[in-house]
């Protein structure tokens, strides 16, 4: 039988590869168990902290955010926050900022496309399931950006501010609660 790609938005693989991560979000509950041990969850973690770190060099080097220093080595911030790795940029402006502290967002897609690749030609268990829902389990904590992603993501205020404009004027309020809504906001 020859070899078909999978289109990740096709309704019939979707669900089963949502179903297929199942395992990989029970694992993750389990290391996140073991979250108070930090050498053992530094360890564990490190697949999720190798694609959240990747994701913010990838899009910070396509949005000319100049990345300047990339770690996976875990350390401890001045306040005993767990700090599992981080990605130093030269160039983070208004336009850069957003998408290149909201990056791991990107996770999502990567966990279901891999899910959904191995799902999607005629699938059959395999022992190596194990070790990719292993794999895909950090990826659930690791998907979501840190406090300082978004912190730092709001020097893309203008980005923000733009598309809340945009999702209250194509909205069917009247103009006159669009305006309330924004001077409530701001």
């Amino acid at each position: 039988m020859q070899y078909q790609p999978v289109m990740l938005f096709n309704k019939a693989t979707l669900l089963p590869a949502l179903l297929y991560l199942i395992p990989s979000a029970i694992i993750w509950l389990l290391l996140k168990s073991v979250s108070g041990r930090t050498t053992i969850y530094s360890i564990l973690s490190l697949p999720g902290t190798m694609l959240h770190e990747f994701l913010h060099l990838l899009v910070g080097m396509l949005t000319n955010a100049k990345p300047v220093s990339f770690s996976l080595l875990p350390k401890m911030d001045g306040s005993s926050r767990l700090v599992l790795g981080s990605v130093g940029f030269a160039n983070l402006r208004w336009y850069n900022a957003m998408p290149t502290c909201l990056a791991p967002l990107l996770g999502v897609y990567v966990i279901v496309l891999v899910a959904a690749h191995r799902i999607g030609n005629d699938y059959i268990y395999q022992n190596m399931d194990i070790a990719i829902w292993c794999l895909l389990a950090p990826q659930f904590s690791s998907m979501w950006p840190s406090l300082t992603d978004w912190k730092v993501s709001l020097k893309s205020w203008p980005v923000y501010l733009a598309g809340m404009l945009l999702l209250v004027s194509s909205s069917k309020l009247p103009m006159e609660s669009a305006k309330a809504f924004i001077v409530r906001v701001f």
